[in-house]
Parts: structure tokens; C-alpha cells; sequence
């Protein structure tokens, strides 16, 4: 036996012309729900209606806590052999002044020079137009002198010490040779000359 609808019973069922019936409960709950996302949501976030930039994060030269404090680190002294260059924003170590010559340094005015000669000039009897290099030793040797040298100078100074006429007393050394070269070149009669200890190869204060 089949059941039979009858005229104004049942459930009412919305045609697509006609708008879909709500009871008033439902429509209480759901603008409750949107009214509290609302609040959660905030104010709509405006955006520029270009592309999205971002902005370079800050460097800061502290040390952010887990308790959100910052801690800033503690820069090592700068020493007092360092200055500021006016102008220029960095750090360079001032000039100490001049420094005391060390040992190895002494006697470094002592060097060799070089001088292009004719043979014939060498003054050793020679006859060639040949022209040759002839090196030397040339420079001061103040800084090498040692006791002996200051108190030789002081005596002489205090003319303790009188050199005769014909004697030269130096209170300080001299920069000399201390090793030699020899030099070869051909004479007028094409006859090949060597000559020993002619050139200086090293120099060094010596006395």
C-alpha cells in the first residue's frame, strides 16, 4: 500500500525561483560565528596596488635574549698604538717614529756603487779604449761604531790624542770591500787583459 501526501504536510522544499527558508536560530548562530572571526581577524590589511617590496632588515650589533631583552656585546679595546684617520673613518696604526738601528741593520749605509770607466782611465798603465764597470764602495758607517770607536773620539776630541803630521787616526769605521771581482777587457794590440782585486764584489764597515 503506498503512502499518500497529504495538502500541507511534510517538508516544504524550495523550487530554484524561490529563496531557501531558515529557521531564525540558525540565522542567530551564523552572524554570531562571522562577528567573532571578525574580531579575531582585525581590520583588513591595506596593500599597495603595486608589486609587494620588502624592506632591508635593521643590523643591529646587540644579541636578542630568549626572554626578548637585548644583550650587547662587548667591543675589545683599541690600543693606543691605533688612531682614527681624519676623514677616511678607519683605523691604522700610528707611526711609532723612528726606530733604533738593531745589529743587523748597522753599517746598511755601506753599499756598492757602480761607475762605467775607460780602461786607460783605472790609472794601472793600461792602453784600451774599452770602457768597463767598474763598482765601489761608498756610505757612511757611523752607526757601526763601537766602544773602541766613541772613546777614540772622545780622546781626540779632548786632544788626549795628538796625531803627528803625517798620521790619520779615524774614530770610526770605514766602509771597504770585503770581497772582489776580477775584470777582463782587450787592449789596443786586441790582447785580452784580467785583472785581479780590480772590482768590489762586496762592502762592509770595516774598523
Amino acid at each position: 500500500m503506498g503512502l499518500h501526501a497529504w495538502p500541507g504536510q511534510g517538508r516544504h522544499v524550495p523550487t530554484p525561483s524561490q529563496p531557501a527558508l531558515f529557521p531564525p536560530w540558525a540565522l542567530t548562530s551564523t552572524s554570531a560565528l562571522a562577528a567573532s572571526m571578525d574580531q579575531r581577524q582585525g581590520p583588513p590589511e591595506s596593500r599597495p596596488a603595486g608589486p609587494t617590496t620588502h624592506a632591508q632588515p635593521k643590523v643591529s650589533s646587540g644579541l636578542s635574549g630568549c626572554d626578548g631583552q637585548d644583550y650587547m656585546t662587548a667591543l675589545p679595546p683599541i690600543p693606543s698604538s691605533w688612531s682614527l684617520i681624519p676623514g677616511v673613518g678607519t683605523l691604522a696604526r700610528a707611526d711609532p717614529g723612528p726606530r733604533k738601528p738593531s745589529r743587523g741593520t748597522r753599517g746598511r749605509n755601506c753599499h756598492i756603487r757602480n761607475l762605467m770607466v775607460k780602461v786607460r782611465d783605472l790609472g794601472l798603465g793600461f792602453n784600451s779604449d774599452e770602457i768597463v764597470l767598474f763598482k765601489y764602495c761608498s756610505g757612511s758607517c757611523h752607526r757601526a761604531r763601537s766602544n773602541y770607536d766613541l772613546t777614540l773620539g772622545s780622546l781626540l776630541r779632548q786632544q788626549l790624542i795628538a796625531p803627528g803630521p803625517q798620521e790619520r787616526v779615524l774614530s770610526h769605521p770605514c766602509c771597504r770591500p770585503t770581497r772582489y771581482e776580477a775584470v777582463s777587457f782587450m787592449d789596443v794590440e786586441n790582447t785580452w787583459q784580467t785583472v785581479e782585486k780590480l772590482s768590489a764584489a762586496e762592502c762592509s764597515c770595516i774598523g
